[in-house]
C-alpha cells in the first residue's frame, strides 16, 4: 500500500490523494487499516477542538447526564443558566473522551500495545503429549499430562472480547464524528 494524502489547499482546488492498494493489502484489511486508524484516533484525540453528540446508551451510566436531559441539544442560548450550560459541554465532552478511548482500546487490542490481550487469560503450564491412536493409521490424540496445569479464563475472555467488538461498533456508528 502506498498512500499520500496533501493538506487541504488554501483555494478551491482539490486536495492532492493518491493511493495505490496491493493485493496483500486486502488480504487482512482489517488489520491493515487497524494500523492507520489506531494512531489516527490517537492524534485525533489530543487535538479535537470539538465533540459530536453521543446517545447516552452508548455510555456508562455515570456519563448519562442525570435529571432533565431536555436542553442538552439545544443551542447555547436556549440553555436555563450557565451552570447548566457549562454542565451540558463538559457531560458531551465527556461522553465523546470515553466513546474515544473504548475505540483506541479496540485498535489497540487489534494492532497496537495490546495486542498479546489474549494471553492473560491463560494461566498455568502445559504439559501434553500426543498418543497414537489404535488401529487408526496416521491418527494421534493430545493427551494432558501430570504436569498440566493449564487453564483459560472464559468468562474475563469473553468480556474483553465484547468490549473491544463495543469499541468498533462505537467506531463504526461515529465514524461521522471523526473530525478536529
Amino acid at each position: 500500500m502506498k498512500v499520500e494524502i496533501g493538506p487541504y489547499p488554501d483555494d478551491d482546488s482539490d486536495r492532492k490523494v493518491e493511493i495505490q492498494i496491493d493485493n496483500y493489502d486486502t488480504w487482512n484489511m482489517d488489520d491493515t487499516l487497524a494500523h492507520i486508524i489506531l494512531p489516527m484516533l490517537k492524534q485525533l484525540k489530543e487535538t479535537k477542538h470539538g465533540s459530536p453528540n453521543v446517545d447516552l446508551e452508548d455510555v456508562p451510566p455515570e456519563l448519562q447526564l442525570h435529571g432533565g436531559a431536555r436542553y442538552e441539544l439545544t443551542q447555547y442560548d436556549l440553555f436555563p443558566s450557565e451552570e447548566h450550560d457549562q454542565m451540558c459541554w463538559d457531560a458531551i465532552h465527556a461522553r465523546w473522551d470515553w466513546v474515544m478511548n473504548e475505540m483506541i482500546f479496540a485498535f489497540e487490542c487489534l494492532v497496537g500495545e495490546l495486542a498479546d490481550w489474549e494471553e492473560q487469560f491463560w494461566t498455568g503450564e502445559h504439559d501434553i503429549y500426543w498418543e497414537d491412536v489404535p488401529g487408526e493409521a496416521g491418527m494421534c490424540e493430545m493427551k494432558c499430562g501430570p504436569n498440566h496445569t493449564r487453564v483459560w479464563d472464559k468468562e474475563g475472555h469473553i468480556k474483553w472480547g465484547e468490549r473491544m467488538e463495543n469499541g468498533f461498533r462505537l467506531f463504526g456508528k461515529y465514524y461521522r464524528g471523526l473530525w478536529d
